[in-house]
């Protein structure tokens, strides 16, 4: 622009020479202004409030100068021309000046339309990843658009979230205590084992006195069956709750499945807004071009007044009547040149809210991005917690399968038992069956403390999960 300006006129060169390399500076200033304003927005307030407002200051001094040194020579070479010629040109100068405001106008109130809601939902879309996890925010948006209807999709979204954290919570809990009274039971088939050997180490060292320790020994047998029901009982409230656990893990990987679909929606519409945007700037362009284009009509007004100036010149007295008409298209191309510039910054800063909105929403899609990532994430989580469930279940199955195989070799030891006092010769035998009960005791206690560690460590992984967010 400043290259045609310094065509037209050639004796200014200079001072458009001096306003091409301003505005050079000012373009790279607001370029860093808009890399900055996504990472260090108070770097692009120091740039736009120190260095960009002084630079912007000397471009409107020399224009200014420029303005009133061409003013005065116009007015000093005025000339007439047609009243009538110069009545049509206003009004069609007015018209389209008019049209053109017109049009900005519509442009900026839609620009303010789409920007404002979308700025809402990045601003609670960093506030959710920045306060860790806080599923208790909710977005609120009465726009009656798409953007609402955004709006409402990320508040069910993060409403299912949240459901599905304090259910997991409880299942966390439920299985700590299931860990713990697990524990406790190891602890007291332990101490029945122990007991049970100490009988077994009697009845081997004399037979002699199996008659007196009979009854304690029954009384061991009748703890060792209590023991044996106990443990039957918690392996079945195990397995019942490792069941439901499974489930849950399943129901969660769903869950979590559904929020990754939501997540890509919301990517989705997130680029439609980006093309939409991007659709505007192109417009501002082409509105661009057109004021570019009044600017030349201006400019041609002014060599009009120019060459009037020279023709009333010439005519001497007789031209004096074109004073009037010549100071009329003065005025008319000063008013023209100023709406000119007054539109040409409206679309500077259409052009600079679009390339704004266009980064927002850049940034906006990489955090949508992150979030399905942390949701894939989570999915993953619940299909490991539901593997370790399923490992625990078997577990169980195989406590159970032992306490089965217990309760048989206690039938036998009473039978046993029972013959004490016919056969003595019959003792070994029961001492030898008694040892071998206790030690598949002792190993489905060591499979039983082993499920309890595992079933701890997956309640640890649960509350370690579900601890990342607020409900």
């Amino acid at each position: 622009m400043f290259k045609q300006l310094k065509e037209v006129d050639e004796a200014n060169h200079e001072v458009f020479d001096q306003l091409d390399s301003i505005n050079t500076v000012l373009i790279t200033l607001e370029e860093k202004m808009i890399e900055a304003a996504g990472t260090n927005p108070e770097l692009a307030k120091s740039i736009f409030n120190g260095e960009y407002a002084e630079q912007r200051a000397n471009f409107k001094s020399v224009l200014d100068s420029y303005t009133s040194k061409t003013l005065e020579e116009i007015e000093s070479h005025m000339g007439g021309t047609i009243e009538d010629n110069l009545k049509t040109k206003k009004i069609g100068l007015g018209i389209a000046v008019g049209a053109l405001i017109i049009a900005v106008l519509i442009i900026i109130f839609v620009v303010n339309a789409i920007r404002k809601p979308v700025d809402l939902l990045v601003k609670t879309m960093k506030e959710l990843v920045e306060k860790g996890g806080d599923l208790t925010q909710r977005i609120n948006m009465n726009s009656g658009d798409e953007m609402q209807e955004m709006a409402e999709a990320v508040n069910g979204l993060l409403g299912n979230l949240e459901h599905i954290v304090k259910d997991v919570m409880y299942i966390s809990e439920s299985i700590a205590a299931t860990s713990e009274q697990l524990a406790s039971s190891t602890e007291e088939m332990g101490d029945s084992s122990q007991s049970l050997a100490s009988t077994a180490q009697q009845l081997a060292s004399s037979a002699d006195e199996q008659n007196k320790s009979l009854q304690s020994t029954v009384a061991a047998f009748e703890e060792i069956s209590a023991s044996i029901e106990q443990i039957a009982a918690n392996a079945q409230a195990v397995t019942e709750v490792t069941q439901n656990t499974s489930r849950q893990a399943q129901e969660g990987n769903e869950a979590m499945k559904r929020a990754a679909a939501e997540m890509e929606k919301i990517n989705n519409a997130t680029k439609e807004v980006e093309t939409l945007i991007d659709e505007l700037g192109t417009s501002s362009q082409e509105i661009g071009q057109i004021v570019g284009l009044i600017g030349g009509i201006a400019e041609q007004t002014n060599l009009l007044a120019l060459n009037a100036a020279i023709e009333a010149a010439r005519a001497g007295e007789q031209g004096r009547g074109f004073a009037v008409v010549a100071e009329e298209v003065r005025k008319l191309a000063e008013q023209s040149a100023e709406a000119v510039r007054q539109i040409a910054e409206l679309i500077a800063q259409i052009q600079n809210n679009t390339n704004s909105a266009v980064k927002a929403m850049r940034e906006n899609a990489l955090l949508v991005a992150k979030g399905n990532e942390m949701m894939l994430e989570e999915a993953k989580t619940f299909e490991q917690i539901e593997q370790a469930v399923q490992k625990v279940y078997e577990q169980i199955r195989e406590v159970a399968v032992s306490t089965d195989a217990m309760a048989k070799s206690s039938e036998e030891i009473s039978s046993h038992m029972a013959a004490i006092g016919k056969v003595t010769q019959d003792v070994t035998g029961a001492v030898q069956e008694l040892a071998a009960s206790t030690e598949e005791q002792s190993a489905a206690i060591e499979e039983i403390a082993a499920s309890a560690n595992s079933l701890a460590d997956l309640a640890n992984r649960l509350q370690e999960a579900v601890g990342k967010f607020k409900v």
